[in-house]
């Protein structure tokens, strides 16, 4: 594997894969920093219905200072999410060390050799959670996918159903600094539209609370 013989990291790419407009400045500067103590560093994930998860975007959404700026949106700082706590999905685009690379080549070579037995990103996430590999993402999110992408992937197999796939999707461009408010909202309509008003709806005010700006602890 070319990336784990060379002296910078690699970045791993999807074709579907949508760039902030300063992304790629904003790795630069992040790349060149002295010492990294990651293996692979996501700029996105498919976001998990996973509490803590949530929690930690929201509050580093918040402290990167990206909200409430008109047009182009530049973050003052990048927060990460330590993913090996995280059942995050996903690996449309992330930043392999060198010293990740040479771990990662062994552990594609035995999951192939057992025949694949998972997809990609099943497989990372399998080998952060056991603490072979050290993993964070981004926050804000410096890359997004095109929502055609997931309505019409191209995966075989998949059981999720179109609604759900919508709902992933919002979370993950929520977090997105290139994000467009307007698409934003319009996908939000439309995944609300379809959702049967049940007695969840009275779960809303202690999610909204835990999630709010004005709570200091939970």
């Amino acid at each position: 594997m070319e990336a784990a013989e060379g002296d910078r990291p690699t970045h791993i790419v999807e074709d579907d894969v949508v760039f902030a407009g300063d992304a790629v400045s904003i790795l630069d500067e992040i790349v060149g920093q002295p010492a990294t103590s990651w293996d692979l560093l996501f700029t996105d994930i498919i976001v998990p219905m996973h509490f803590n998860t949530l929690l930690t975007l929201i509050r580093g959404w918040r402290a990167s200072g990206v909200r409430g700026v008109a047009g182009h949106r530049r973050p003052q700082t990048i927060h990460y999410l330590d993913l090996a706590q995280s059942p995050f999905a996903g690996s449309a685009s992330y930043l392999v060390s060198t010293r990740g690379a040479k771990k990662l080549a062994q552990i594609m070579a035995g999951e192939l050799a057992r025949g694949a037995t998972m997809q990609t990103d099943m497989l990372l996430r399998h080998h952060v959670c056991s603490g072979e590999l050290s993993a964070a993402c981004t926050i804000p999110f410096l890359t997004s996918v095109d929502p055609s992408s997931i309505i019409l992937t191209t995966i075989t197999g998949r059981k999720q159903h179109q609604t759900s796939a919508l709902a992933l999707f919002l979370l993950r461009y929520y977090f997105f600094y290139g994000r467009s408010d307007e698409k934003l909202r319009a996908i939000a309509a439309e995944l609300d539209g379809q959702v049967v008003n049940d007695e969840t709806d009275l779960l809303w005010p202690a999610i909204r609370h835990a999630f709010s700006e004005n709570t200091v602890e939970f």
